[in-house]
């Protein structure tokens, strides 16, 4: 049973899209971190048809995507509808322009 209607999941999608940084187009999602400089590291767990995302997004470091351990070259999230449970590392550094102070 979904829980959160109307209002509340505009609630919902606007925190995941402006202040996490969730974009999803189709079959595919981008995160771009939005967040305070504080925060530094955040999970999401999100379901696309039969698969499931374990995402964690992490401050410091060079920046970069790891979708199953392997880089996503141009920070894209291919999402599949696999049945399978993928790991997903995004990396953020401190300077990244989306970071709030």
């Amino acid at each position: 049973m979904d829980l959160v209607h109307g209002a509340g999941q505009r609630v919902v999608r606007v925190g995941l899209e402006a202040i996490l940084g969730f974009r999803k187009e189709g079959d595919t999602l981008r995160i771009v971190p939005c967040v305070p400089r504080s925060w530094t590291e955040y999970r999401i767990t999100y379901r696309h048809r039969s698969a499931v995302y374990e995402i964690v997004v992490r401050r410091g470091g060079p920046s970069e995507v790891r979708v199953d351990g392997r880089v996503a070259g141009d920070g894209t999230i291919a999402l599949a509808d696999d049945g399978a449970r993928h790991e997903v590392l995004i990396v953020h550094g401190q300077d990244d322009p989306g970071a709030q102070g």
